[in-house]
C-alpha cells in the first residue's frame, strides 16, 4: 500500500496554467491566481495530503482479453472508506469473471503495539468471518500519507509537471484535468535501469550474454495513458485512471511473435480507475464484533484462504 500511495503521490502533478481570451476582468483575475509554478503546485498537493484524516475510495479494475476465439472479461469494484486517524479501512469488493462472480466485505486495522496489519474478510460462501494478522516486516503497508518523504515526492512531481508528457485538458467547474502519456521509450529507460542493476550482479556469477535483457526490453512497446483530475480548491485528487491497453497489446504480441506461436491475443480493455471523495468528511465506522471474534487464520497462508473463497 505504501508503494501504491507513493506512486499515486508522484502522479498528483497539479494545475497547469489556464489560457483563454475575451474573458471578463473577474474571470481573468481568477485564472491568473491559478498560474502557479511547478514547485508551488507540488507543494500545495503534497502538503494538503499530509492533513488528510479520512476519505472514501472507489476503485475499478477491468481486463477484457480475447485469446484466439475465446473471450475473457474480468472486473473488480471496490468501494470503501479509509480512516487514517484511527488506522482502519473498510471495503466491499465485487468480482466478476465470465459467469463467476462474488461479493464480500473486508476490514483492515493496524495494531500499533504489535505493529501488525489485521485483515478481516467475510467468506461469501457461508458469510463467516476470518481474520489474518501480518507483521509490517512481511507486508510493506503504511496507513499514513504524511509518512511519505515530502521532499522526494515534490521533486518527482516537479519533474513530471515540467515534462512534455503532461498535458492540460479543459477544466470543468470543480476540477483541473490532465492527461499524462508515459511512452514506451520512457518505460524502456526505467526497465533498463532496474534490470541493468540486477544483471550487473548476475553477470558477476554467470557467463550469459550481458545484453540479452536489453534485447528483451526493446519488445516492450506501447504507451501508458493516465487521466488525472484535481479539485481546484483543495488540490486533492478526485479521479485517476490508468490505461495500459496499448502497452499490453503491443508488448504481449511482440513476445508471441518472437516465440513464433500461432496464438492470437487481443486486449480490448486493461485499466484501473480510482476516485477519492469526502476527504476529511467520510463517515466514521467500527469493525463489527463478528469480525473481531472471527476465526484466526494467521498461522495459515492467507492466499490459500482467498483461493478457497
Amino acid at each position: 500500500m505504501k508503494k501504491i500511495k507513493y506512486l499515486m503521490a508522484t502522479l498528483l502533478v497539479g494545475a497547469l496554467t489556464l489560457t483563454g481570451c475575451g474573458e471578463k476582468k473577474e474571470e481573468t483575475e481568477s485564472k491568473a491566481k491559478s498560474k502557479l509554478t511547478a514547485e508551488e503546485v507540488a507543494t500545495k498537493v503534497t502538503d494538503n495530503y499530509a492533513n488528510v484524516n479520512n476519505y472514501d475510495i472507489d476503485l475499478s479494475l477491468g481486463l477484457n482479453v480475447k485469446i484466439n476465439e475465446e473471450q475473457t472479461n474480468i472486473s473488480m469494484d471496490l468501494n470503501g472508506t479509509v480512516d487514517q486517524r484511527n488506522r482502519m479501512a473498510k471495503a466491499t469488493i465485487k468480482m466478476n469473471s465470465g459467469e463467476d462472480s462474488f461479493s464480500t466485505d473486508m476490514y483492515l486495522s493496524f495494531d500499533s503495539t504489535k505493529k501488525e496489519v489485521i485483515v478481516y474478510m467475510k467468506n461469501p460462501e457461508n458469510n463467516e468471518w476470518i481474520k489474518n494478522a501480518q507483521s509490517l516486516d512481511d507486508v510493506n503497508v503504511n496507513f499514513d500519507i504524511n509518512n511519505i518523504n515530502n521532499d522526494q515526492v515534490k521533486e518527482l512531481m516537479k519533474k513530471i509537471f515540467e515534462s512534455d508528457m503532461t498535458k492540460q485538458l479543459d477544466a470543468d467547474d470543480k476540477n483541473y484535468n490532465y492527461e499524462i502519456t508515459i511512452t514506451d521509450v520512457k518505460i524502456q529507460e526505467v526497465l533498463k535501469q532496474l534490470l541493468g542493476q540486477i544483471m550487473n550482479v548476475l553477470n558477476a556469477y554467470t557467463t550469459s550474454a550481458p545484453n540479452t535483457y536489453e534485447q528483451m526490453i526493446k519488445l516492450v512497446q506501447g504507451n501508458i495513458n493516465i487521466n488525472l483530475s484535481l479539485d481546484k480548491e483543495t488540490y486533492y485528487v478526485t479521479k485517476l485512471k490508468i490505461d495500459i491497453k496499448d502497452l499490453a497489446n503491443k508488448t504481449i504480441n511482440n513476445f508471441i511473435n518472437l516465440s513464433e506461436s500461432e496464438a492470437k491475443i487481443e486486449i480490448s480493455r486493461a485499466d484501473a480507475s480510482l476516485s477519492l471523495s469526502n476527504l476529511n468528511k467520510a463517515e466514521e465506522f467500527v469493525i463489527p464484533n463478528d469480525a473481531l471474534n472471527a476465526t484466526d487464520v494467521s498461522n495459515l497462508e492467507l492466499e490459500n484462504n482467498l483461493i478457497e473463497l
